[in-house]
């Protein structure tokens, strides 16, 4: 069998003091060109080249490059996820319309905080709270897009005649697919556990959305641990799925550490692939349908 070609990169995650940034190690499919790009994404105005053995790793590179290179692996790993999940390729729409390229990520757009546009085939990433950080260095954050991206390739026409509780269904799959991505490599996986002492049902940087991105450093924009009650607001509307996927991941590696990673891969799976085959993305379906996948 025939071994499958991979890049070393790495991602930054809020170090433990809540203050720095931490490089993580991960290994993202295929031989990723100089941007990065591939077939799927492009770092837009960037040219950061591998090194001599085709890897891109922190210590070769200054801020701005290193943002590319953990914005990339962030949007790259999410759609590996999906596609594993789904065992189907992701294409995006305007390829399905005939239309050429990979999507664009932009780092630093100064009039957005993140959001995908689907007709400038693009993830616009910005600035977004009190210190108005860039959020092209939260990985969650990059995640959550990539997956509004991916939910529209799969189906396009997700938000014709679309409910408040379709958006909330979609808001809670871009922010739980974050957090499986995380937890779907070895390193970081093995990283939360150890920061929490085995307990990943305390507040750790997999629980917390956008850690570092609120008034408190250590908190993130939205917990996985929390339901919000907010009327109209599709996040909080969504908070409900967030927390119950969040505890079925907890308890995946509270009932053996050993097989955890097994675990959130069945878990990813079954979730996303329910998700792809509903074809409205409609929540009196996929609700219905959560408590049984664990």
């Amino acid at each position: 069998m025939a071994v499958m070609e991979s890049t070393k990169m790495f991602i930054h995650l809020l170090a433990a003091d809540g203050k720095d940034l931490e490089f993580v190690p991960v290994q993202v499919p295929g031989k990723v060109k100089a941007g990065p790009k591939c077939d799927y994404i492009i770092i837009s105005r960037s040219e950061v080249a591998p090194d001599a053995d085709g890897n891109f790793l922190p210590e070769n590179f200054n801020e701005r490059e290193r943002d590319a290179i953990h914005t990339y692996a962030a949007a790259r790993l999410t759609i590996t996820l999906w596609e594993q999940a789904i065992q189907q390729k992701i294409i995006w729409p305007w390829l399905q319309e005939g239309l050429p390229g990979p999507m664009k990520i932009e780092r630093y757009n100064e009039l957005v905080d993140a959001a995908y546009y689907q007709r400038f085939r693009s993830i616009e990433l910005g600035t977004t709270g009190p210190s108005l950080k860039f959020t092209c260095r939260s990985f969650d954050i990059v995640s959550h897009e990539t997956t509004h991206a991916i939910i529209r390739a799969i189906n396009p026409r997700v938000y014709d005649d679309a409910t408040l509780e379709t958006y909330a269904c979609v808001e809670a799959l871009c922010d739980i697919s974050a957090f499986l991505t995380l937890a779907f490599q070895p390193a970081i996986l093995d990283l939360a556990i150890h920061r929490t002492n085995g307990d990943l049902s305390a507040k750790n940087f997999l629980s917390e959305f956008a850690e570092g991105y609120s008034k408190d450093p250590c908190d993130g924009i939205r917990s996985a641990l929390v339901i919000r009650n907010i009327p109209d607001d599709p996040c909080a509307i969504g908070s409900p799925l967030i927390k119950l996927v969040y505890e079925l991941l907890v308890q995946l590696v509270q009932d053996s550490q050993k097989s955890a990673q097994d675990g959130v891969r069945n878990l990813s799976t079954k979730l996303f692939g329910l998700a792809a085959k509903s074809r409205d993305f409609q929540l009196n379906t996929f609700y219905r349908a959560l408590p049984k996948i664990s």
